[in-house]
Parts: structure tokens; C-alpha cells; sequence
């Protein structure tokens, strides 16, 4: 037969938990991916992709101690086999809150070589690009439109000198595109394609846009021996 005390405890542990659901469904609706995200909805419905609400705050894997604040959604589908995300968070910089939009997927790497793209003036939130020099990939509009760096001249040359991605580039002005060392350091010798912009994508056709500059970018990259076969 229980206590008093324990029949209290159990009373006051019900009310908590009950509490704690109640404060995390009320933030969920503050906070939680509204009628903004229609266009991933239906972005993930069109593409065979899983739309999925991770809530509101994480940890940084990339910088332990700093929490990135939500919305925090993704969309995961396969571009050519390979597995993408599609997510986009809140992030502090410095006085100010900036909403990301990021397209990751991960592929494997023939040869070492990084590179980013980026119209004149906006930087990568990962800060500087360690390693790369200023390239001229040989087609005008695009030079004028993009700085380009990357860490051998031949290889990014190769994997950007093809008129679907540098259209598709142009179509996504705006944000950085580019290559980098996978930050797994279990993940041997595979790389990262990325995007990223500030502010929410919303647009369904430009998603579907991100979508084929990868799978455009995959294709190129292995006919110029830069990205490995399955």
C-alpha cells in the first residue's frame, strides 16, 4: 500500500510532465513550420522526399556551446543515388537573428578539391575559404556575375564549365554554392556539395531549381573524374 508521500509524488510528477507537454505543443505553434513552408511540402510530395519537423532548437555540430534556433526543418530525399537534405534554421549573428537555407549531399571524392561560388559580396556563414584562390572559369557573363575560388584551378574549371549548371547558377543567385571536405572525419575521402542563403526559400519551382544544379553537379563532376561511381 503507498504513502501519502508517494501518491503526492506521483501527482506532482504527472502535472509537470503534463505541463512540459503543454509548453512544448504552445511553442510548437509559436515557433513550429507554418503555412511559410507549404512550398517544402509540396517540394518533398513532388520529388519523393520526406518532409520532417525536427522543432525548434538544436545543438551546433559544428561549433559545440551554440544552440540554432527553428524553425528547424528538413526535407531528405536521393539525388542520384546519394542522400540529400534540404533544412533551414535560425542562427544568431552577432546583434541579429538571419533564417539560412541549406541544400546538403554528400559524395564521394576521387580527388581533393574544394571550391565555392558566390555573387560579389555575399560570404559563406562558415567564414573564410581556407586554401582557395580566385578563378576565372573562361565564360564572361559568369565571371562578371560570380567570384569563384577554388583549390585546383583544372578541376573546378572542369566541373563548372558546362552551360546547365552555370544557368542554373545564375537562375539561384544569391546564395553560395560550392564543394567542400566532408566534416565527418570518419567519412574517409568524401565531400560535401552544399547551398546556402540567407533567408527562407520558399518557392517550390526554385527548390525543384536546387534540385537539378545537384544533379546536374553530380553528373558533371564524375564525367571530369572529380566525384566517384556508386
Amino acid at each position: 500500500m503507498g504513502t501519502p508521500e508517494a501518491g503526492l509524488e506521483i501527482r506532482r510528477t504527472g502535472f509537470l510532465t503534463r505541463l512540459q507537454a503543454a509548453g512544448a505543443a504552445l511553442l510548437r505553434r509559436v515557433f513550429g513550420p507554418g503555412r511559410a513552408y507549404d512550398g517544402w511540402r509540396r517540394f518533398a510530395g513532388e520529388i519523393g522526399g520526406e518532409f520532417v519537423d525536427r522543432g525548434y532548437i538544436r545543438r551546433d555540430s559544428n561549433q559545440p556551446g551554440r544552440w540554432l534556433f527553428g524553425p528547424w526543418v528538413e526535407v531528405h530525399f536521393i539525388v542520384r543515388g546519394y542522400p540529400a537534405v534540404l533544412e533551414t534554421f535560425l542562427e544568431g549573428v552577432g546583434r541579429s537573428i538571419q533564417r539560412y537555407t541549406v541544400l546538403r549531399l554528400g559524395v564521394p571524392l576521387r580527388t581533393a578539391v574544394s571550391f565555392a561560388v558566390s555573387p560579389e559580396g555575399v560570404l559563406s556563414r562558415l567564414g573564410k575559404l581556407v586554401g582557395m584562390q580566385d578563378l576565372q572559369i573562361g565564360h564572361g557573363d559568369f565571371d562578371r556575375a560570380f567570384v569563384v575560388k577554388g583549390s585546383d584551378e583544372r578541376a573546378v574549371r572542369s566541373v563548372l564549365d558546362d552551360a546547365g549548371i552555370r544557368q542554373q547558377l545564375l537562375d539561384q543567385r544569391g546564395g553560395v554554392f560550392g564543394l567542400r571536405p566532408a566534416t565527418d572525419p570518419e567519412a574517409g575521402a568524401r565531400g560535401e556539395l552544399y547551398f546556402e542563403m540567407v533567408g527562407l526559400i520558399r518557392d517550390p519551382e526554385r527548390l525543384r531549381g536546387l534540385a537539378r544544379l545537384f544533379q546536374e553537379t553530380v553528373d558533371r563532376a564524375q564525367q571530369v573524374g572529380v566525384v566517384g561511381e556508386h
